[in-house]
């Protein structure tokens, strides 16, 4: 790998998929403009290892060095905002905000949720003692001026990892997936009509129903989407298979790591499964995460990303570089899914959740759910490449049948970012 490992998927950036990810907070009361700026421009210096701008070398080669300039806090523009640009600081994040929303933009390849939630969670801690002159308990947040740790820099060696092959390898199976209504959305992903839904979910009705059906957030969610797509499409007589992240981090020495490292995990839901259950399905998709998470598939994908990089450096050419990177991205997984499903997992947000309402993760996909645990509610947001509400009608409707109670919070345009590829001026 001669690059930062960063830097990679810059290069199939704008080919098919922006690889970035937009993260959404609300507050309780309207944003203060002047405070936001200065609270996030004192958050920001904790995260130096996000301070990083483009350099393509001789070679064709991206790379990420140190960036000298500040993050971009701005109102939200009707306008694209495109990360490492001048618009930016050249910086692969920015900050925006319209009445009481703050709205991170990070470049994907920086890292994934656990890392962006870093960075974000200093940013509104400091933005709240700021606005309201308090001090509330902080949770997990991380101060500004906790030491910095060479863990959080950390990224596996090759030469340390087993060579243990993973148990088993995912089948090909044939399976219902959404060809014609993702290829148009991705085909028109700049101009298109990417939209996400947001809906809550009380945190203590929700855990309730988990543990009556021997589940988790994440199976309960999957098992109740895929008997809504049964609904849904009632002349399908295919299989779905769910995908979702395993955050592998622990498994390869580096937990605390801002990188992102995950791998994939399947479930195949077959067609007579439709009258079961919510705890069988449960049951199966628990089963199957067990599998997949073990040590041995972390291996088998951090090699995998090795192998990528090498091709990549292996060729000359900016353009070229772009053309393999794309053709063997290690972030396409092998099999195509039905619907994707993310949870992050618990983030403790303390008495910050006095002042934030909720929060939600924005990307591009098609039936992708992601899930976050923010004070008493899990807010949830699902992308679509369109705006058909079929499979979001069908959803509620077992959800009522369940007795889960929810509040839809409204269809919203993505707007997320695109990243600039292009040498920023050295200061």
């Amino acid at each position: 790998m001669k690059y930062s490992p960063d830097a990679y998927l810059l290069h199939e950036s704008g080919k098919f998929i922006t690889y970035n990810i937009r993260i959404k907070v609300v507050m309780k009361e309207k944003i203060a403009a002047d405070i936001l700026r200065a609270a996030a421009e004192k958050a920001f210096c904790r995260f130096p290892y996000y301070s990083k701008q483009i350099r393509i070398d001789e070679e064709g080669g991206i790379d990420l060095i140190p960036n000298p300039r500040t993050v971009s806090v701005a109102p939200v523009s009707k306008k694209r905002t495109y990360l490492f640009s001048k618009q930016v600081n050249y910086q692969p994040c920015s900050i925006e905000y319209e009445d009481n929303c703050i709205y991170f933009n990070m470049y994907h390849g920086m890292c994934g949720g656990c890392g962006t939630f870093l960075w974000i969670k200093t940013t509104v801690y400091e933005y709240i003692c700021a606005r309201y002159g308090v001090h509330p308990d902080p949770g997990s947040t991380l101060m500004v001026d906790t030491p910095i740790s060479q863990e959080e820099y950390a990224f596996p060696k090759l030469e340390e990892i087993p060579c243990d092959a993973p148990v088993s390898k995912i089948k090909k199976d044939e399976v219902w997936f959404p060809g014609p209504e993702y290829l148009l959305g991705f085909a028109n992903l700049i101009v298109g009509d990417s939209v996400h839904y947001e809906f809550q979910i009380p945190k203590k009705a929700l855990m309730q129903y988990v543990s009556e059906n021997d589940g988790s957030p994440m199976s309960v969610i999957a098992a109740i989407m895929v008997k809504a797509l049964y609904r849904a499409l009632p002349k399908n007589q295919l299989p779905y298979r769910i995908e979702t992240s395993h955050n592998y981090r622990t498994d390869v020495g580096c937990p605390k790591t801002h990188h992102d490292l995950l791998s994939h995990v399947f479930y195949l839901i077959p067609y007579h499964a439709q009258d079961w259950p919510i705890h069988k399905l449960c049951t199966v998709i628990r089963g199957t995460t067990h599998l997949q998470v073990q040590p041995e598939y972390a291996y088998d994908t951090l090699r995998r990303f090795y192998e990528y990089t090498d091709r990549v450096d292996a060729v000359k050419g900016l353009k070229e570089k772009n053309e393999c990177a794309s053709k063997h991205s290690h972030r396409k997984p092998d099999v195509h899914n039905s619907v994707i499903i993310n949870y992050m997992g618990r983030e403790d947000w303390g008495e910050m959740t006095d002042y934030v309402e909720r929060a939600h993760v924005i990307t591009d996909a098609h039936l992708l759910f992601e899930i976050l645990d923010v004070g008493e509610n899990f807010c949830i947001s699902l992308m679509q490449m369109n705006k058909k509400s079929k499979y979001m009608d069908q959803f509620f409707r077992i959800l009522d049948q369940e007795g889960i109670p929810y509040k839809v919070l409204g269809m919203h345009k993505n707007h997320l970012p695109v990243s600039k590829v292009e040498n920023a001026p050295i200061l």
